[in-house]
């Protein structure tokens, strides 16, 4: 096993050649895939201010909404000299009409009637978009076919031989094209995902998606402009998540400005991108493939970002390892095999839940001397982390629920579908102000439990103790009320109390309404 500063990343095969894949796969009837498989795999050094955070499968889910944006897949046609993108984009029937899903920039598109009875619309496009054919392929999915001075006719014409069946997670197919049109490949969602791949500190989050593997870092630098975290992904997807030509014909959604740079790692095809990430912060990414087929990702996140060379070297460092190599690796990250803290972190309280050990810990946050706020002035900040970590090399992450009397306790519960994956109990988790606070008692109808609250050394002002309590929460969402004599809830919530209580027993504060 290589030094803990060593990288080590999954390697997930894919495509045979730059745009073969899709173009076997989109033209008349499908053929067997042979884009190779997803398998574990290792990276060299990284800079030493990136800090190892995760390792595993990914866990990216496909973003899909009309609003905030979605990973659309999409297939790149060269039609007699006339590129076009088709793509499987998001709509919303019961909040807006089907032109809403044109992307052209024309304010009023034009709806009608297929031949074939489906409803569609046509924009013509302004202010930079291309002209474009929506069509109502499902419930809440239209296909959208777009293209440079493309007319109505053009583009019913194009329809004919492109199509979906309104999967959101696979791209649109082209049947029976003619002799003189090139697919130029496709981007399944999967591959969009590990562009904008973000890492987060104590969490379950592999970057990328599930079909692949990820190592995730966590850039310990302090931030000078921006509070987001930066982070470093690297990640390995099927051949078949994309092809590198359709992957370089378009800007994608999540800040990418402009068509990628072309490049090479290993005398093979890459692209980079460039642009912002979703929130604020740079984004920089990195695709190749590998000797086999393999799509390699390699996506940084913040305000100093690596260089193109330092993307193409860590790129050009990735190799494969078995997966027994691979299972020690992911235990080495969670910091296994025993059950302990973090590094740079404090152990707060340990127990045992239905035979699942867990361990409450701090979580030290770097801040930028002068920052505004409670932790401001200092190089760190001391607060609790929201995640119990788990000997089952997993953490749950409760969901932030409320504030309680003057602002000086907050309350998460826990995400009930969530735990029941995990399979671990539920329960609640306070942090508090109150440094006199010694227990926690929680109520829920006749059900009462009460749990020692634990100093936080260190802590910041919103974290001077937290405190843990196993209880079955309602199927009911749950809301913390310290009235004694509350009204019933409305349908669908139900009460609980939580009360803090010094040394003596006595209640000193309650959280919630």
């Amino acid at each position: 096993m290589l030094a803990r500063s060593m990288m080590w990343v999954a390697v997930v095969a894919g495509t045979p050649a730059l745009g073969a894949c899709g173009e076997a796969e989109q033209q008349g009837d499908p053929a067997p895939s042979t884009a190779a498989s997803a398998y574990p795999f290792a990276v060299g050094e990284v800079a030493s201010h990136y800090e190892l955070s995760i390792a595993g499968s990914g866990t990216d889910e496909q973003a899909w909404d009309p609003e905030m944006g979605a990973d659309e897949p999409y297939v790149v046609v060269d039609a007699d000299g006339q590129i076009v993108v088709a793509s499987v984009v998001p709509w919303e029937p019961m909040e807006s009409s089907l032109e809403w899903a044109s992307a052209s920039g024309d304010r009023d598109p034009e709806t009608f009637v297929l031949d074939d009875g489906r409803p569609a619309a046509y924009g013509k496009g302004a202010d930079g978009g291309w002209d474009d054919l929506v069509i109502e392929v499902g419930p809440t999915e239209a296909l959208r076919i777009a293209t440079e001075n493309g007319t109505r006719d053009n583009l019913i014409e194009l329809a004919r031989h492109i199509d979906s069946d309104g999967d959101p997670a696979a791209a649109p197919s082209v049947a029976d094209p003619p002799d003189s049109w090139q697919v130029l490949g496709s981007v399944q969602p999967g591959a969009l995902m590990a562009l904008r791949a973000q890492v987060y500190p104590s969490s379950n989050a592999s970057p990328g998606p599930t079909s692949g593997y990820g190592i995730g870092w966590v850039d310990q630098r302090l931030p000078v402009e921006n509070s987001a975290l930066s982070s470093l992904a690297v990640m390995v997807l099927p051949g078949d998540a994309a092809d590198l030509d359709a992957l370089a014909t378009r800007a994608h959604r999540f800040g990418e400005s402009g068509q990628p740079t072309r490049l090479e790692v290993d005398s093979r095809p890459a692209l980079l991108f460039d642009g912002t990430g979703q929130f604020g912060g740079g984004l920089r990414s990195l695709v190749t493939n590998d000797e086999t087929g393999a799509l390699v990702f390699v996506t940084a996140f913040g305000e100093a970002l690596p260089t193109e060379q330092e993307l193409v070297s860590i790129a050009s460092s990735v190799r494969p390892i078995d997966e027994a190599e691979w299972e020690r690796f992911e235990i080495e990250t969670f910091g296994g095999p025993d059950l302990v803290a973090d590094p740079g972190e404090t152990e707060l309280a340990r127990g045992d839940a239905d035979g699942v050990e867990w361990l409450l810990q701090t979580s030290t946050m770097q801040v930028q001397p002068g920052a505004i706020g409670p932790t401001g002035g200092g190089p760190t900040g001391v607060r609790v982390d929201e995640c119990l970590k788990l000997s089952i090399l997993q953490r749950s992450c409760p969901s932030p629920s409320g504030g309680g009397e003057d602002g000086s306790v907050f309350l998460w519960t826990s995400s009930l579908p969530y735990f029941d994956d995990l399979q671990f109990p539920e329960y609640v988790m306070v942090t508090t102000t109150r440094p006199e606070a010694r227990r926690m008692r929680v109520t829920i109808g006749a059900t009462v439990v009460e749990t020692d609250v634990h100093t936080v050394p260190g802590g910041s002002v919103d974290s001077i103790g937290a405190a843990v309590a196993f209880i079955e929460l309602p199927e009911a969402t749950p809301i913390a009320v310290c009235n004694p004599a509350p009204p019933p809830p409305p349908d669908g919530l139900e009460i609980i109390r939580i009360d803090l209580l010094d040394d003596s027993g006595t209640v000193i504060g309650c959280a919630g309404m």
